[in-house]
């Protein structure tokens, strides 16, 4: 029992030393003030807190234009531009594919004073749309700067009707993984759980089709792709914009094949931007329909853990539970 406390009590404290969770709560103030002083339209169907924002062009339209902005941070553009190039396309595709939709087009901004860089991410880019299937239609280019970046605005498509909101999570949800465990570790950091940039795009497209799937069916009530901050961190803005708390087994967690090791713990993994991977919530009665679904689309479905109304993240290991967060004053 002891040894369970401590292992429990230094998962937490190891998470919540961790920079890219922490800086999540970040944005809770910002997306505050946007909902607060930005120009409000009818014609916004879903904003700010969504993977993918909805726009309708008039009241009668039963489809929905998605969109949504990605930046790649500079520390990874200047390391790996070709990488960050490519991220910036996949980043926005799967806050489309997360919302239930399809993406259309996308345009993009990169920035460097050093041409082999500019090159670099653009080819990165330009490899990501064929893999993708997304035309760059846009874009801006930077030379005289000391910054290096790249960023990408995707736009997508979908029915109203089919749209899955982040803000969705209803009481005793299942919060469910689903996930491309064929992959390995990212040449660039060790939280970076690549799935994509050594596989056709057939293969990369069909796994995310799973989610318009999900949508058109009603069998996930919201989602988010699991990205920068891992599993933990994407758990956390969804709790944020749904007004909900949560309960985590990490008994119930499932990891790639070989990852964990002496040097590489559970907590590690958590910690892991997961290509191909997308957090939902689910009712128990559709929780096997789910994992079917992901069985024909070759992706792990696995439960972490269960929505609750207090505004709290509890985390349990056997018979022990322990908060890790208290999200009552990002709410």
């Amino acid at each position: 029992m002891s040894e369970d406390r401590s292992f429990l009590a230094s998962f937490i404290e190891n998470l919540q030393n961790f920079e890219n969770l922490t800086r999540k709560t970040l944005l809770f103030p910002i997306m505050d003030k946007v909902r607060r002083e930005s120009y409000h339209s009818n014609h916004v169907f879903s904003s700010i807190g969504e993977d993918a924002a909805g726009i309708i062009f008039n009241e009668n339209s039963q489809d929905l234009l998605l969109i949504t902005t990605d930046s790649i941070t500079e520390e990874f553009s200047k390391k790996s531009p070709w990488a960050a190039g490519f991220s910036a396309i996949m980043a926005g595709a799967d806050d489309i594919y997360s919302c239930g939709g399809t993406p259309i087009a996308a345009s993009s901004i990169i920035s460097s004073d050093q041409p082999e860089i500019r090159t670099q991410l653009l080819n990165g880019l330009l490899e990501a749309t064929h893999r993708f299937e997304i035309p760059l239609v846009r874009g801006h280019t930077s030379d005289k700067t000391s910054n290096v970046g790249v960023s990408a605005t995707v736009i997508g498509k979908i029915k109203k009707e089919d749209y899955v909101s982040a803000g969705g999570a209803r009481n005793g949800d299942l919060i469910v993984v689903i996930a491309d465990f064929d992959g390995h570790v990212g040449k660039s950091s060790k939280y970076y759980w690549d799935t994509v940039t050594f596989k056709e795009k057939d293969e990369i497209l069909r796994k995310r089709k799973i989610m318009s799937k999900l949508a058109h069916r009603k069998l996930v009530s919201s989602s988010k792709d699991i990205s920068n901050g891992g599993i933990i961190g994407t758990l956390i803005l969804l709790l944020q914009y749904s007004k909900k708390g949560a309960v985590l087994d990490l008994g119930w967690l499932k990891t790639p094949p070989h990852l964990i090791t002496k040097e590489f713990q559970l907590v590690e993994f958590v910690k892991m931007y997961l290509t191909s991977a997308f957090l939902v919530t689910v009712r128990s009665s559709d929780y096997k329909s789910v994992q079917k679904l992901g069985k024909e689309h070759g992706l792990m479905v696995f439960k972490i853990g269960k929505i609750t109304e207090n505004l709290r993240i509890m985390m349990k290991f056997g018979n022990l539970s322990q908060e890790f967060i208290d999200l009552t004053p990002y709410v």
